[in-house]
């Protein structure tokens, strides 16, 4: 790997890993660490764990969480080189070449909307948020 794909990478990496966090909190009845003693009954919780990293395994192998996060790394990329104008140039022309499939419209538009938003721009935040709405009525 070479090294301008290291923080790319690192930044996947780190949401990959709050996505497997974010999964492990909804999970029913969690193993905390508190709860072994000192008798290495750590395996419990090296299971729970595994078992969430299997839930996040599936749901990448959805089509709408790899795009998810193939449009989270455009934006991270751009981003890294202080260039958001040219990521949401990029996603107004991903919108053209996706334009009969929604969910793809509606992650590229979600993180325009985020983009704006971390922008401070509020008018063109609610505006996309309104072309979100007209194109799923």
């Amino acid at each position: 790997m070479t090294p301008s794909h290291r923080p790319v990478t690192r930044r996947l990496g780190t949401t990959l890993a709050a996505l497997m966090l974010s999964v492990a909190l909804v999970t029913p009845n969690p193993v905390h660490a508190e709860e072994h003693d000192d008798d290495g009954n750590e395996l419990e919780l090296i299971e729970s764990y595994l078992e969430v990293a299997d839930r996040v395994v599936r749901m990448a192998a959805k089509r709408e969480v790899t795009i998810f996060f193939a449009i989270e790394g455009i934006a991270e990329t751009y981003q890294a080189q202080g260039d958001l104008d040219a990521a949401l140039a990029r996603f107004e022309a991903m919108l053209k070449e996706h334009e009969g499939d929604q969910t793809v419209r509606n992650l590229i538009l979600f993180k325009m909307r985020d983009i704006y938003e971390e922008r401070g721009q509020p008018k063109k935040t609610l505006a996309v948020l309104d072309r979100v709405i007209a194109e799923n009525k």
